[in-house]
């Protein structure tokens, strides 16, 4: 509680002469003054207590207490939520990155073009395996068919020629072919290789042996 000064106190603090100074002493004031002085003693002692006071200082404390505990207990509070964000965000963050396990996206376009460049080299390789299967099943089909037709010829009742023309009739259908000639003129021969649709001529003559010629002749039909 502050205290009240009566008009007497503050007439004597702005009178000059009813101050103490360097050239006053208190032997010079006189018995009009010290009443005046008695009178301001009496008026604030009226309006002080020190009871009161000692209340108002313990209730002042208290509540000084009480608010520090408040804010304290708000600044715990504050500093809990603080943390809590703050893992939640390192959390956020971690699940944001990439994975090392993961490719990145220029990585995983190269991924796809090797595998598509794989995808394509294998079904090319595949397209280029079932056409040569599809040949080989043609050659297979022509031999069978000509097994056929061989196992069902009797050669042994023919007269005359006849084994001549079959054995020229074979080797016509398997790709040989003896072409016409004039007297005492070498023997041509055309070669048919199916497998690569070529067509070859060679003439036998002395210059090499049977061997040689049967083995030059069977390559040219099978390279």
């Amino acid at each position: 509680m502050a205290m009240i000064a009566s008009p007497a106190t503050h007439a004597f603090l702005r009178s000059p002469q009813k101050s103490f100074g360097s050239e006053g002493t208190a032997g010079d004031i006189g018995e009009d003054v010290w009443g005046e002085l008695r009178r301001v003693l009496v008026d604030v002692g009226t309006t002080l207590s020190a009871e009161d006071e000692l209340d108002n200082l313990a209730a002042a404390e208290a509540a000084v207490i009480a608010r520090d505990t408040e804010r304290a207990s708000i600044v715990s509070k504050l500093e809990a939520e603080y943390r809590q964000l703050q893992k939640q965000h390192s959390a956020a963050a971690s699940s944001a990155l990439r994975p090392s396990t993961v490719p990145s996206p220029s990585e995983h376009n190269d991924q796809m073009r090797h595998l598509e460049g794989q995808h394509y080299s294998t079904v090319k390789a595949l397209t280029e395996e079932q056409a040569t299967l599809g040949k080989k099943e043609v050659e297979l089909g022509r031999c069978k068919s000509e097994r056929e037709e061989v196992g069902g010829w009797k050669v042994g009742e023919e007269e005359g020629y006849e084994s001549d023309v079959l054995r020229l009739k074979l080797l016509n259908d398997i790709g040989f072919r003896l072409l016409p000639r004039t007297d005492n003129a070498p023997v041509k021969v055309l070669i048919r290789n199916d497998a690569k649709e070529d067509v070859h001529t060679t003439t036998l003559d002395k210059t090499r042996s049977k061997a040689q010629w049967a083995n030059l002749v069977w390559n040219l039909a099978s390279e």
